[in-house]
């Protein structure tokens, strides 16, 4: 792949979907500013200061998370540059609905600067984002099992236990089968790239033995990764704590609107603000998750001003620092077309397994 394959007509239509997003998004969420601003005297400094940490640190988890996805694949990359890579990936992915075809459009963009094969950037943008759909998986079957222990167990999550299942199951269907045929596998990258080919005005170019091409290297990546279980193991422990950290910063930002919260229901109110996101095809779930996330915390006793409170200060955690991060530091990502940034590595495709093994 060429690293000037997106031209300016595509270019331009990114960055109009991008402020559209944007300022769809300041429409829905309004009322945060107000919100905060009205409900500053009752912050509690010390959580809030934790919430702004957790979110940090949710950052830099989402980098080492793609960090070693890209080692698990055979991929040598500094977790910082990843981190930086990751933190724009997740802006793209939260403001354009795109099922996270415009994360994979950041790595794919970034792995073609540095002359990554992009078959095996797929595979490690793949397999992080199979683990954190797990870590999801892992976090809902804990939160229905506790609902169903304590009798709360409504239909709504009944609904959506059912409906997460079957999607699950889907998904597993065509990643094996994806996985186990080569040739399915070349005929998708195909119609990936004809579709590319017409956006980018290059129709006319035989694209075919690149499609390929980067089709055998995501199968190559997928079998350098079940090489490895220690680090897609890792790779799941990452996803599993971003999770955590996301659950975290709703405790945080409970704690600092004065609204009390024991762990494990701010893991099920967690829980329930990403199935409300994965339901909705609003862009970052902006509208149902809040409506969602206040309503649950007014039933379980706290008024309707700390509860407003507690969901804007989370939604910053959680989502609109990373976002902002991701839109500062991805800038100047659509103009760059430097094939390769100073003081970064050199691809090592067929990394040693050993070696691999030893970092992990």
């Amino acid at each position: 792949m060429r690293p000037d394959l997106i031209t300016k007509l595509p270019r331009l239509l990114v960055v109009v979907a991008v402020i559209a997003g944007a300022i769809a998004f300041a429409a829905a969420d309004s009322s945060i500013a107000g919100t905060i601003v009205s409900g500053f005297d009752r912050m509690s400094p010390l959580p809030l200061l934790a919430g702004i940490g957790l979110s940090v640190a949710a950052i830099v988890n989402r980098g080492l998370l793609a960090w070693t996805a890209h080692r698990a694949v055979g991929l040598a990359v500094e977790p910082v540059a990843m981190t930086g890579t990751a933190t724009v990936g997740f802006a793209a992915n939260k403001i354009l609905r795109s099922g996270g075809a415009s994360g994979l459009t950041v790595f794919v963009r970034r792995g073609n600067r540095m002359g990554l094969a992009a078959g095996r950037v797929s595979g490690a943008y793949a397999l992080a984002s199979f683990a954190s759909f797990a870590a999801l998986g892992i976090l809902m079957s804990g939160t229905v099992g506790v609902l169903a222990l304590t009798g709360r167990l409504a239909g709504w999550w009944m609904a959506a236990a059912i409906g997460f299942a079957v999607y699950s199951a889907l998904l597993c269907a065509v990643v094996i089968t994806v996985v186990r045929s080569q040739a399915l596998t070349r005929r998708l990258f195909g119609a990936a790239w004809r579709l590319k080919g017409r956006l980018t005005r290059s129709g006319s170019v035989d694209t075919t033995e690149s499609a390929w091409r980067s089709a055998d290297e995501l199968h190559d990546s997928i079998t350098t990764a079940r090489q490895q279980p220690r680090a897609v193991r890792k790779v799941l422990g990452y996803a599993i704590l971003s999770k955590v950290l996301g659950a975290m910063a709703l405790f945080a930002a409970a704690a600092a609107a004065g609204v009390h919260l024991t762990v494990v229901t701010a893991m099920i109110l967690y829980a329930t603000a990403l199935a409300t996101s994965l339901v909705t095809i609003v862009p970052g779930g902006v509208g149902p998750v809040e409506a969602s996330t206040a309503a649950m915390l007014v039933s379980l006793g706290a008024a309707l001003p700390a509860a407003a409170l507690t969901v804007a200060l989370f939604r910053i955690f959680d989502m609109w620092l990373p976002v902002a991060a991701g839109g500062y530091l991805g800038r100047h990502e659509l103009h760059r077309t430097d094939t390769r940034e100073p003081d970064e590595p050199v691809r090592s495709p067929d990394l040693p397994l050993a070696r691999l093994a030893g970092t992990a």
